[in-house]
C-alpha cells in the first residue's frame, strides 16, 4: 500500500454522522491507539475498572485541555471484531456543529489523524474483511434514492455480485493454470480435447451472460419505475402530473390535444423512484399531429413498468381504450376515476370489468389533499412493480459493468481464436485478460490510482 492511501500504523478519526443540528453525532476512531484515545477523552464514573469490547458506557468528554465538554456514550470494538478489523472506538455525543467538532479536536490532540473519505471502508477492504466488490456496494447502499436501490445494495453487501464473480473467476484460474502446467502447444491437450475446451468456455461465457443481464436489469433499477399517465383526453392526466409534481409542469386547457408529446420527469416519495411520463389524450380521428402523439402513447404503453389510467367518471367508458385491457394484465396498473364532483356514468364496477386493476382511486384532482390516495395508490403499487424488477437483478456501478463486459469481449475473442484454430499460447492471452477483467470488480486486480478513485467518493466517517 503507498502512502497515499494511508497506512495501518496510524489511528484515524472522523465524525461518522451528517453535519448539522441533530440529537446524536458519533465520532469514530480506527487504528492502534483507538482504546488509548479513547480513554483519554472519556471519563467514566468508575475509572477504575476496564474497558469490555463491545459494551456501551455513559461518561463524561474532556478537551485537551481538560475543559469538559459533553456527556456522552462510548464504546470499544476490539480487533478483529469491527467493521476494519482493527480497533475501533466510538464516542456518542449531541449533535450539532460545535461539540461534534471539539470532540474530533481532542481525538487529533492525543495522537489521531483526520480520516479521509472513504478510509474507514479503504480500512476494511484492505485487511480482507470485505472485498471492492462489497466496499462499493456500502456507497450505493448510502447513496440509495428507493427501496429497490437500498435493497439491491444491501445483496451487494452481503456478496450478492462479489461471490458469482469470484466463482466464475476461479474457475477460469484453475483453467488457465492447467493451460500454463499442461498445455504442449499441440493440436490436443494431454486429457483436453479441443471440443472439451469449446464446452467449458460455452459454459463460462454462459455464466459471464447471466451476469451481465441481471447487472442490466440491476442498472435499470436505478434509474427509476417508467410509470405512464394514459387515458382519453381531458380527463385530467395533466392534471395529475402537475399535482404529483407540485407545480405547473404541463399545461392543462378544456381543449382536446393539448398534450401532443410525451413528457417525462424523474419524482421520488414514499421510498421510490419514478419516471413519470405524461402523454397524448386517446380518442379516435384528431389531426395529423395530434395521432402522432397517440401512437407515441400506444408504444410507450409496451414499454412501462406501471400504468396510470387517468378515466372522467362524468362520462361513459370512453373509445379507442380497448388495448389497455391486455397492457393492465402485464403491469401494474392503476386507476384515477376523476371529476368525483359530478355526476357519476363511469362506476369503479365497469373498470373493474374492462381492465386488470391493481387499485381504482375515486377523486377530485382539483383538490390538492387529493394527492395523498393517489400518492398511496402509487406506492403500493411501486411495491409489486419493484419486486419483479429486482428479482434476478445486480447491483453494478458503471466500472463494474465495464469489468464485466470487457470479460465477456475477450472469452468471444477466446472462442473466435479456438475456432480458427489458433495457437494455445496465443489463446491463453484472452484467458488471462478475462481473469484479469474479474478481479478489477473483487479488488485482486487494481491499482492504487483506482482505489482512491473509488474511496474519494465516499462520504467522510465511511
Amino acid at each position: 500500500m503507498t502512502a497515499s492511501l494511508g497506512s495501518g500504523d496510524e489511528t484515524i478519526v472522523a465524525v461518522a454522522t451528517p453535519p448539522g443540528e441533530g440529537g446524536v453525532a458519533i465520532v469514530r476512531l480506527s487504528g492502534p491507539r483507538s482504546e488509548a484515545i479513547l480513554t483519554q477523552v472519556v471519563r467514566r464514573p468508575r475509572p477504575e475498572g476496564i474497558w469490555e469490547s463491545h459494551r456501551l458506557y455513559a461518561g463524561q468528554a474532556f478537551s485537551a485541555t481538560d475543559h469538559f465538554l459533553d456527556e456522552v456514550l462510548a464504546v470499544l470494538m476490539r480487533a478483529p471484531r469491527s467493521y476494519t478489523r482493527e480497533d475501533v472506538a466510538e464516542i456518542h455525543c449531541h449533535g450539532g456543529l460545535v461539540v461534534p467538532g471539539l470532540l474530533l479536536d481532542s481525538c487529533v490532540s492525543r495522537g489521531a489523524r483526520l480520516a479521509r473519505p472513504g478510509e474507514f471502508t479503504l480500512r476494511a477492504f484492505l485487511s480482507g474483511r470485505i472485498d471492492l466488490g462489497q466496499a462499493e456496494s456500502v456507497l450505493a447502499l448510502i447513496q440509495a434514492g428507493s427501496t429497490g436501490e437500498a435493497r439491491l445494495a444491501a445483496e451487494g453487501l452481503r456478496g450478492a455480485l462479489s461471490r458469482r464473480v469470484a466463482a466464475l473467476r476461479q474457475d477460469l484460474l484453475e483453467w488457465m493454470a492447467f493451460w500454463e502446467a499442461e498445455f504442449d502447444f499441440g493440436d490436443e491437450v494431454p486429457g483436453l480435447s479441443v471440443q472439451q475446451v469449446a464446452d467449458r468456455l460455452k459454459k463460462a461465457r454462459e455464466a459471464l451472460q447471466g451476469l451481465l443481464a441481471e447487472a442490466l436489469e440491476g442498472r435499470n433499477c436505478g434509474e427509476g419505475l417508467l410509470t405512464l399517465l394514459v387515458g382519453p383526453p381531458n380527463a385530467g392526466k395533466s392534471t395529475l402530473w402537475n399535482l404529483l409534481l407540485g407545480e405547473e409542469r404541463a399545461l392543462v386547457t378544456p381543449y382536446p390535444g393539448t398534450t401532443r408529446d410525451l413528457l417525462e420527469q424523474p419524482l421520488r416519495f414514499g421510498g421510490h423512484y419514478f419516471r413519470l411520463v405524461d402523454s397524448a389524450g386517446l380518442r379516435p380521428g384528431g389531426g395529423p399531429v395530434e395521432r402522432m402523439g397517440m401512437d407515441r402513447c400506444r408504444q410507450a404503453v409496451h414499454q412501462a413498468e406501471m400504468l396510470v389510467v387517468v378515466l372522467d367518471s362524468s362520462l361513459p367508458w370512453p373509445e379507442g381504450l380497448e388495448f389497455l385491457s391486455e397492457a393492465s394484465r402485464e403491469v401494474p396498473t392503476v386507476v384515477i376515476l376523476n371529476k368525483r364532483d359530478l355526476p357519476e356514468r363511469l362506476g369503479i364496477r365497469e373498470v373493474e370489468e374492462r381492465l386488470d386493476c391493481f387499485s381504482v382511486v375515486p377523486t377530485c384532482l382539483l383538490r390538492p389533499e387529493e394527492a395523498v390516495p393517489v400518492r398511496a395508490a402509487l406506492q403500493d403499487a411501486a411495491k409489486r412493480a419493484g419486486a419483479g424488477r429486482a428479482a434476478g437483478a445486480l447491483s453494478v456501478n458503471r466500472r463494474q459493468w465495464q469489468a464485466l463486459a470487457r470479460a465477456q469481449e475477450h472469452l468471444e475473442t477466446l472462442e473466435s481464436g479456438l475456432q480458427d484454430g489458433m495457437p494455445w499460447d496465443c489463446l491463453a492471452v484472452d484467458l488471462r485478460m478475462a481473469v484479469s477483467a474479474l478481479g478489477e470488480i473483487t479488488g485482486e486486480n487494481v491499482t492504487d490510482e483506482v482505489l482512491e478513485r473509488i474511496f474519494s467518493s465516499f462520504c467522510l466517517g465511511k
